[in-house]
């Protein structure tokens, strides 16, 4: 019955964190952290749902607590753990054409990570509908760099031959920070 409660939570609380109802979100994943206290990735999409409603002090909180929860070093919480830089950090993603980078929301990086972790098939309607808004922000236009910028970028970019080169073009031109996770 409590995983049935747990999934039925679960299931909301992304549904909201998708519709941009960050505060919403945040109040359901903190019922389901009554139920399963020690889940990190739990209190990470929590404490995200808390930094998009503009309440940083309480997601970093958040974040530092996964984060000694955390035994596999999930990407999410090294995104976390990253805004606590004094620069803040940027989350993008290098262009499937070109060498150009591009901005990647935080929600979508983590919903990806989400369905990742949860081994959802290619064909899953969640898996697709995510992979249509990554083409989406893949498609908006290159990323500029701050002078000292973070970069985080998710996924085996290295297999892509243009990553090396776009990175030490950022690099150069920002001085830029770079986290692969």
């Amino acid at each position: 019955m409590a995983d049935d409660t747990a999934s039925t939570l679960l299931r909301e609380a992304n549904s909201l964190r998708d519709k941009g109802r960050w505060l919403d979100a945040a109040d359901v994943y903190a019922a389901l952290l009554l139920q399963r206290p020690d889940d990190a990735g739990i209190m990470a999409e929590r404490a995200h749902c808390l930094e998009s409603a503009g309440q940083t002090e309480a997601a970093l909180r958040l974040y530092r607590e996964a984060d000694l929860l955390a035994r596999d070093g999930a990407p999410a919480l090294r995104l976390g753990h990253a805004l606590l830089a004094e620069t803040p950090p940027v989350l993008c993603t290098l262009a499937t054409e070109g060498s150009d980078w591009r901005a990647l929301p935080a929600g979508l990086f983590l919903r990806l990570d989400q369905l990742q972790r949860a081994g959802t098939g290619p064909a899953d309607p969640d898996w697709l509908e995510a992979l249509g808004m990554l083409r989406a922000a893949m498609a908006g236009p290159p990323l500029p760099f701050a002078h000292g910028t973070t970069l985080l970028s998710p996924g085996e970019v290295w297999a892509l031959e243009e990553h090396a080169p776009a990175l030490r073009r950022a690099r150069e031109v920002a001085g830029l920070r770079f986290i692969p996770c």
